[in-house]
């Protein structure tokens, strides 16, 4: 009613490192900061190059402008008001401590309201791996978990807009700075025809859209990130595998074989399995 009212907003530093992206163009829009973004279905050899600058904390560069493509992540989350963003650079680059990579990934934590739970989970993780022995060298032949996934809290400027907090982490790669197996698909010497030389990545995923993928006979689905051999070898080697120790499993459960679970058993590596 014609009243009015003085406000002094003060802008501080919440103490956080800080990502600036630019990236232009899109083909969906994120209606909440009036931008396009390019969705997860985008290849990123077609999404146009952007920027990424990465500031400690302190202000000072982490990393220096580097050419960046930057999509949609997640299969839920992408739909949340707030967007998780996977990014690629054109060159492999350490970020805020972290081993060199071309591909990290801005968690959004939009159902967390903590913001810390995957922060947690990983460093619980990270002290079974530790405490066990799986931080050595030799990470494959010890207890505990090999490679866990590293990050760190930012704060994240888009195009200009402060779109808030993310947790900056790796994303999951077969590489010798991350999950550090010998990849079928990615070697640079001719595959052995011995599957058993390779480790594979593997996710259970109701969304199923890998390329190579199957499905149990009690509907748990199986799929491989990473494109392998063309699907000759490895996929119905370890599709076998697998199918046999889910039959195994249940017979188990049901009690359809008094040895299912014993059977099962001597598939695994027990100890691994249970981290």
């Amino acid at each position: 009613d014609g009243a009015n009212r003085d406000y002094v907003v003060k802008i501080t530093n919440t103490g956080l490192p800080v990502v600036v992206i630019n990236q232009p163009d899109g083909d969906v829009s994120w209606e909440n900061i009036g931008e396009n973004v390019w969705s997860k279905e985008t290849d990123f050899d077609n999404v146009t190059a952007g920027q990424i600058t990465i500031y400690k904390a302190d202000g000072t560069l982490d990393l220096a402008t580097a050419t960046a493509m930057t999509r949609l992540r997640g299969n839920t989350t992408k739909d949340y008001p707030k967007k998780p963003f996977a990014v690629k650079l054109d060159k492999k680059a350490k970020v805020l401590g972290m081993p060199g990579h071309k591909r990290w990934v801005l968690l959004a934590n939009w159902k967390d309201k903590s913001l810390m739970r995957n922060h947690i989970a990983l460093g619980v993780a990270r002290i079974f791996s530790e405490q066990l022995g799986g931080a050595k060298k030799d990470a494959l032949k010890t207890d505990g978990i090999p490679w866990n996934v590293r990050g760190q809290f930012v704060e994240v400027v888009y195009n200009g807009v402060h779109i808030g907090n993310y947790y900056l982490c790796e994303q999951i790669k077969i590489d010798r700075n991350r999950l550090n197996i010998s990849a079928p698909y990615e070697t640079k010497n001719a595959f052995s025809g011995n599957w058993r030389d390779y480790g594979y990545l593997l996710e259970c995923d109701d969304y199923y859209d890998e390329t190579y993928k199957f499905t149990t006979d009690h509907r748990i689905p199986f799929m491989f990130k990473d494109d392998v051999d063309a699907g000759n070898v490895i996929l119905p080697t370890i599709k076998n595998m697998i199918l046999d120790l889910d039959s195994k499993i249940y017979k188990g459960y049901k009690g359809t074989s008094s040895t299912g679970y014993s059977d099962a058993y001597k598939l695994l590596d027990l100890a691994s399995v249970v981290d």
